[in-house]
């Protein structure tokens, strides 16, 4: 379950670097990955309840349909956008789908339950990616506020100028009315 909710909310992030969280095809996409989520509980207790790995090993084999597929669309897209940072993202994450791939079939196929996971390895990779992102995303962030802080000061001070001379200039017509009253 924790496995189901550590790749969901991966997919989940992807969708946000790729700006897809807006579109509204992508609220089925959510649905799917809540669906996905849900039904890794269901498959834990069947198969931890019923002592039958069936449950989860059916289970693993849709969720890797479900991210091959995900995973696909996503790299082309990131090729198509040929934004860096969603190309290294997507590259990581088909990475880790190809473990996740290798694990299913090596531990639940094989029955190899003593096989070491791949995936462990690719998904700190894909920690240190989302890392990359977020420092990357803050520092755009940082500047674009410095920016507009700067710019912001400009305005403020180009408008006190503005307000100084116009207050010269009503302090000059009050005099000038003075000496004419």
């Amino acid at each position: 379950v924790a496995f189901a909710g550590w790749f969901c909310c991966m997919g989940l992030f992807c969708q946000r670097v790729a700006g897809w969280d807006q579109l509204p095809s992508m609220r089925g996409v959510r649905r799917v990955l809540a669906a996905l989520f849900g039904g890794s509980i269901v498959a834990s207790v069947l198969s931890f309840g019923l002592q039958q790995t069936v449950y989860i090993t059916v289970w693993l084999a849709c969720a890797n349909v479900l991210f091959m597929v995900y995973a696909g669309v996503f790299l082309v897209g990131a090729l198509r956008q040929r934004e860096r940072t969603w190309q290294v993202l997507a590259v990581v994450g088909a990475l880790n789908v190809v473990m996740g791939l290798h694990d299913w079939v090596e531990i639940r196929i094989s029955n190899h339950y003593d096989s070491d996971a791949w995936i462990r390895y690719s998904s700190v990779l894909f920690g240190l990616v989302l890392g990359y992102v977020v420092l990357t995303r803050f520092r755009t962030a940082t500047a674009q506020a410095s920016n507009l802080l700067s710019t912001l000061s400009a305005r403020v001070a180009d408008k006190e100028a503005e307000l100084r001379a116009s207050y010269a200039q009503l302090e000059a017509l009050a005099r000038e009315q003075a000496r004419t009253a």
